[in-house]
Formats: structure tokens, C-alpha cells, sequence
């Protein structure tokens, strides 16, 4: 199935992601978030608050965030 590695922030969305993301939502944050409304899904790893560092499992070479 792949990953679409994207990124759906801290803003809120109607009951399909709540503000326990990180980061500011990306291009395919928007697209998740758009099947997931046609579709009647939730984004759940957004559901509990999380410590900043179990929120992402790649950290790209020489980012410093």
C-alpha cells in the first residue's frame, strides 16, 4: 500500500483529526485527510497526546527541528 508520508499538523479537523499532531500539515496531509473524510475515517495516531519524540519514527539527516 506505501507510505504517503504525510503530515496533518496541530490544527483540528472536524472529527477526523484532532490537534495532538506535529508539525504543520503538508500537501498530502490534506489529501489523507480528504479520504479519510470521503471515506468516514479517523486519523487515530492523532487521537492521544503523544511526547514530542513517539510522534515521528524518520528524522531527516542535518534537521536540527
Amino acid at each position: 500500500m506505501g507510505d504517503w508520508n504525510s503530515v496533518v499538523g496541530k490544527e483540528s479537523y472536524r472529527n477526523i483529526a484532532v490537534p495532538n499532531g506535529l508539525g504543520r500539515k503538508n500537501h498530502k496531509g490534506k489529501m489523507l485527510i480528504n479520504f479519510c473524510e470521503r471515506n468516514g475515517l479517523i486519523v487515530t495516531n492523532t487521537l492521544f497526546r503523544n511526547p514530542k519524540r513517539r510522534m515521528y519514527t524518520w528524522k531527516a539527516p542535518g534537521d536540527r527541528s
